[in-house]
């Protein structure tokens, strides 16, 4: 009997640690994995959820892994809401949890499941497949920072998720000689980041790329690189490594400021800075 994943949200970043995780526990249990139609909500931008979905359907694709469709999508949910359906609903997106035994039946999961825990065995395919679905990506960064704005700078996010300060940026930057061009990945505007981090040190502007894909594939390709709490830049630091490209990461050491048991993302090869927020 199948299991059944259902996206949390269409961020690229946090659909790739639920697909990876219901891969896991598919291949743990020797079962099929199927995927639930994807809903178009979670951001606000109508641009980003329909390059995200297009994004995650093309990892999907490129591993074989079936969508079942909308109907039998809505199906499954309200089968499970009615409680006709064995399901798990994460209670912490970090914290590891045994899903347990199914016993047979078809299961419905929802959730994040950010914890590496859920998904070591099957980290290198997806790796691969994202890997071999941005193969025209040949830019090489020497230093990259990534600096997440975005949804992230609306009131409650910040409250709930977390915006890293400039404090958090500068006082890593200030490490590097001036003369030394640091190229900057941001869904933020350039200008405003300039006049943010304000500091006299080269900062270059890097395009976003023909699909988010590729965007994660453009910072992947970074010999050192800065992250934010993001977790498009988690999977491009992850793929940067796979690659054997990226050689050093600096990145927060809490990535969410409401839960410390979020540090569970830092690698332990990563070099890890107080997480300073707004």
């Amino acid at each position: 009997m199948p299991i059944y994943l259902d996206f949390p949200t269409v961020g690229l970043g946090n659909n790739l640690f639920s697909l990876a995780a219901g891969m896991q526990l598919a291949a743990n249990e020797d079962t099929e994995l199927l995927i639930l139609t994807n809903q178009t909500k979670g951001f606000s931008s109508k641009v980003l959820n329909i390059e995200s979905l297009y994004a995650i359907n093309q990892v999907i694709q490129y591993l074989g892994i079936q969508e079942v469709n909308v109907d039998e999508s809505k199906a499954i949910r309200k089968a499970f809401q009615e409680q006709r359906l064995d399901g798990v609903i994460e209670s912490c997106p970090y914290c590891f949890c045994d899903f347990g035994n199914r016993q047979g039946n078809s299961r419905y999961i929802r959730g994040y499941f950010q914890n590496p825990e859920y998904f070591r065995g099957v980290f290198d395919l997806v790796l691969s497949a994202v890997k071999n679905l941005t193969t025209g990506i040949e830019m090489h960064f020497n230093h990259s920072i990534q600096i997440r704005r975005g949804d992230f700078e609306k009131p409650r996010n910040r409250k709930k998720i977390g915006l890293l300060s400039p404090r958090y940026f500068k006082q890593i930057l200030q490490l590097f000689p001036k003369n030394e061009p640091i190229n900057v990945h941001s869904d933020g505007n350039f200008e405003e980041i300039l006049r943010t981090i304000n500091m006299d040190i080269a900062l270059v502007w890097v395009e976003p790329q023909t699909s988010i894909l590729n965007s994660l594939r453009s910072l992947a390709n970074s010999e050192l690189m800065i992250i934010s709490n993001s977790t498009f830049a988690w999977w491009a630091a992850a793929l940067g490594e796979f690659l054997g490209i990226t050689k050093v990461v600096i990145s927060p050491s809490i990535w969410n400021r409401e839960s410390g048991c979020s540090s569970c993302l830092v690698n332990s090869t990563w070099i890890n800075v107080d997480s300073l927020w707004v």
